[in-house]
């Protein structure tokens, strides 16, 4: 059965699932292996729980006349999902990559986008080869816009799920020091960012690039492109030689606390997002609302009203204390401004918790090296280090270490703390959260 043929079914189904238990009444399941799973052998469950269609690719499992067999029920899924996305011809998608901010940027700019057209973005963190097709065959033609993550930790990556996804617009947030395990090093963070910005130059498409990020700004070059950046003069100071300047985006002053405040020429932005490195997620945002005709008055209010979540730059009280918690994943780039914002946060009692960074291949042991000696001489009543890696450094400084988050939660709960600010930070396996219990 070909790709078409397979879609027609689709066309008949409420929606596709690959978790039988979420499966709904007239899903199309698709079971997946995985190296420790099998989802073939799920199928009669599927149907049990109320699915009409199911893909599979074990022929062992094909127990009905409604079992799709094909070679590779993954493959199919992606086939399935590009297809789908060709036909959304009045869709406007764009695709979010980058090191870090991928998710904060993609939550601001569906706010702002949802203010006035009906926007879908990438749900959860449902970023990479299964994820990305899944939110693609979750749209349908009423939508106006898709704001879709792209994640990956291999050169490659990027340009596979572009060529699922065939995005029209594109950011890359930043190239930081992340998965260096996979990526082998910055320079590999930077070519598989790129892919974003290739795929453009192939198929055509718009880049929004931040002006000031060089980096960014050169793997931009021979693409049309919007530019935002901190100042009109450090926008007006770059020599873009290539490529279509059709926005410029001057913003002044910056308040570097919980709730700051981002001023442009026009209005105030109050967010609740911490950090300066914020000031640039937020500015996309704003630059692709004016870009789509999105009143200012609309996209102040979708990004004033913004609340961070999951564990994502997320204020939370504490036992008469206030949590600055940024548990969901961490590198070297997302964590040394986090610190150095926090260090500069105007309160007497400030602690950081911070938890092992993960994926950093060779360079693990120098990049917790570095990051433990970036904490000398700063303004923290008190640091804690969390983990092994982090562990083989502690000598460094006077700090507390702890092996687990579980062991941190102990030794905070015994201090009774009152009236402090917490930064707790970590890759998402060390659960720093649970430090706060």
């Amino acid at each position: 059965m070909n790709i078409s043929d397979i879609y027609q079914i689709f066309k008949t189904c409420k929606s596709v699932n690959t978790d039988t238990r979420t499966i709904e009444e007239n899903d199309l399941f698709v079971g997946l292996r995985g190296e420790r799973f099998d989802g073939n052998r799920f199928v009669g469950k599927a149907f049990e729980n109320g699915a009409s269609y199911a893909i599979i690719d074990n022929p062992e499992f094909q127990i009905n006349d409604n079992c799709i067999l094909v070679e590779d029920s993954l493959k199919t899924l992606q086939a399935l999902a590009k297809y789908h996305r060709q036909q959304l011809t009045n869709l406007k998608l764009i695709s979010i990559v980058g090191s870090n901010g991928k998710t904060t940027t993609k939550e601001l700019l569906h706010s702002v986008l949802a203010s006035k057209y009906k926007t879908y973005s990438t749900y959860k963190n449902f970023n990479n080869e299964i994820g990305v097709p899944l939110n693609l065959l979750w749209l349908d033609e009423t939508y106006d816009f898709a704001v879709i993550e792209l994640g990956a930790n291999h050169i490659g990556e990027h340009a596979f799920l572009c060529d699922i996804a065939l995005p029209d617009f594109g950011i890359v947030t930043n190239c930081g020091k992340d998965h260096l395990e996979g990526y082998g090093s910055i320079e590999g963070v930077i070519q598989s960012n790129k892919e974003l910005f290739d795929f453009f130059r192939n198929n055509g498409g718009i880049a929004f690039v931040n002006a000031d990020d060089a980096t960014i700004v050169n793997i931009a070059q021979n693409i049309e492109s919007v530019y935002y950046g901190n100042t009109p003069q450090q926008i007006s100071g770059y020599e873009v030689q290539t490529g279509t300047i059709t926005e410029k985006f001057p913003s002044i002053g910056l308040q570097i606390q919980a709730n700051k405040t981002l001023k442009t020429n026009d209005f105030e932005i109050k967010s609740h997002l911490f950090g300066s490195f914020q000031l640039f997620n937020i500015m996309a945002a704003v630059t692709i609302g004016r870009y789509f005709d999105v009143e200012e008055a609309l996209i102040k209010k979708a990004i004033e009203n913004y609340i961070p979540k999951n564990n994502r730059s997320q204020l939370i009280s504490w036992k008469e204390n206030t949590v600055l918690l940024d548990a969901y994943n961490a590198n070297p780039s997302s964590m040394l401004p986090m610190v150095e914002d926090f260090d500069e946060f105007p309160h007497e009692q400030k602690i950081v918790v911070l938890g092992d960074m993960f994926e950093l291949g060779e360079t693990e042991d120098e990049e917790h090296k570095a990051m433990v000696l970036s904490l000398a001489n700063r303004s923290f009543k008190e640091v804690i280090l969390v983990g092994d890696l982090f562990g083989k450094h502690k000598e460094l400084i006077d700090c507390q270490h702890f092996k687990t988050s579980d062991e941190v939660a102990k030794y905070l709960n015994e201090k009774k703390y009152k009236n402090h600010y917490f930064l707790a930070k970590g890759s998402r396996g060390m659960k720093i959260e649970k430090a706060f219990v």
